[in-house]
């Protein structure tokens, strides 16, 4: 295999990760953000939006939007306790549903995770901590488009 197949084949396989997340939150009718959200209450406990932006990797728009979204269907109740910082929690409901969905997914995550043998499961983590943080620095020095270019946005 060549370095380009190696290459092409590895962000496939990163790609088709990232489609089953999707495919999961889609299977129990959440968005990517919203499961997301559900994962990580679940799993880490009552969090702050800042944290959830932190763990999910979103902005803060996204997770507002979910967060409120999930307050109005009784999934999150909201705790003033630490401060200025609002934290999140999943009410009763928000984990009785969290548990049918985003724990099968985690119980799903770690099954897969421990079909590797100790040694794999140890490569497997430092290969991706490497590949992630040479990922980073690559990104973070790319230069950002000028302004002419710029100014014919894509977004619009």
């Amino acid at each position: 295999m060549s370095k380009d197949d190696r290459f092409r084949a590895f962000m496939n396989l990163s790609k088709e990760t990232n489609v089953a997340y999707h495919n999961a939150a889609h299977k129990y009718g959440l968005s990517d953000s919203a499961f997301d959200i559900l994962y990580f209450l679940e799993t880490e406990g009552p969090l702050t939006q800042k944290e959830l932006r932190l763990l999910t990797y979103s902005s803060k728009q996204t997770v507002n939007s979910s967060v409120q979204k999930m307050i109005k269907l009784g999934f999150i109740y909201i705790d003033e306790a630490r401060g200025r910082e609002k934290v999140l929690g999943l009410t009763e409901k928000g984990l009785t549903f969290a548990q049918a969905t985003t724990q099968k997914v985690y119980e799903a995550e770690r099954r897969a995770f421990e079909s590797l043998s100790a040694r794999d499961q140890e490569k497997l983590l430092a290969l991706s901590a490497q590949f992630t943080h040479a990922l980073v620095q690559e990104i973070g020095a790319l230069e950002p488009l000028t302004r002419a270019i710029n100014s014919s946005h894509v977004n619009d």
